[in-house]
């Protein structure tokens, strides 16, 4: 299984909040429309790492490769003439090489642990892709130096009618910078805001978030899950491993955008 193993139980406990999931996490307007930009013009059958449901019309022959069938159960739209899903490792994919004109995934190589499994998983992808195809992904970046307290705290409190999903986000990404390494436990923010907001009383102010809202900022309290934001030159390494072309696009103007952008690898 590809994803990170401590991770599992936290994704089971957001498959039910995906469906009012916003940006940054799920990949509303713009994103998809910047990625059908980028794929413009290109043959139609892709691969997606995940089932991704905003990205399911994409392509005329799409398949969805998936860790968890509850994912599959819950997230995914349903297979048809066009597209499908398959259970499977992204680390081992169950495909002969070359048999995709494209990748594309949201989000993927966060879930994975570093070095070892995004290694794996990119030399996969250049595998199934086509010598002249190439992959497009949305991926999470850790900034070049740590923000401040008073940086992070002035972002938590200018959230109002956003979701909470943002400060958690880019509290944990953060955490690279204390922990000196890409993987990192989603406890550490917990931690960090827990110490920064003693009252989550000010956040709801400041917020107008409800109860449930709050409730959200708890779920990274006793989780196990890890995830992984390499810097811009950290990702630049690994995937020069596999692909000798690497070009950043913005994926759109939305919370955090700039921490996210489409990354396009070609052989």
């Amino acid at each position: 299984m590809q994803v990170n193993q401590k991770s599992i139980p936290h994704f089971r406990r957001l498959i039910p909040l995906w469906q009012k999931m916003g940006l940054p996490l799920r990949p509303r307007e713009p994103v998809p429309s910047v990625l059908a930009r980028l794929l413009s013009g290109r043959p139609a059958k892709l691969l997606m790492l995940g089932v991704t449901p905003d990205y399911a019309g994409f392509g005329d022959d799409l398949t969805a490769l998936d860790w968890s069938p509850e994912m599959v159960a819950e997230i995914w739209p349903g297979d048809t003439d066009k597209r499908r899903a398959v259970l499977g490792d992204w680390r081992d994919m169950p495909f002969e090489a070359e048999s995709f004109d494209a990748a594309i995934g949201d989000n993927a190589m966060t879930m994975l642990a570093w070095p070892d499994d995004v290694d794996a998983v990119l030399a996969e992808v250049r595998r199934v892709v086509k010598p002249d195809g190439i992959a497009v992904f949305r991926w999470f970046l850790a900034p070049d130096s740590p923000a401040t307290d008073t940086e992070l705290k002035a972002l938590a409190l200018s959230l109002r009618d956003k979701a909470s999903d943002i400060m958690r986000w880019r509290f944990v990404m953060d955490a690279v910078h204390e922990a000196g390494e890409p993987t990192v436990p989603v406890r550490a923010a917990w931690r960090k805001y827990s110490r920064l907001f003693p009252d989550f009383g000010e956040l709801a102010r400041a917020n107008d978030w409800d109860a449930a809202e709050l409730a959200e900022l708890d779920i990274y309290r006793e989780s196990t899950a890890q995830f992984t934001f390499p810097t811009l030159a950290q990702m630049q390494a690994a995937a020069g491993r596999h692909f000798s072309s690497i070009e950043l696009v913005p994926s759109g103007d939305y919370p955090l955008a700039e921490f996210a952008p489409f990354v396009i690898l070609g052989r």
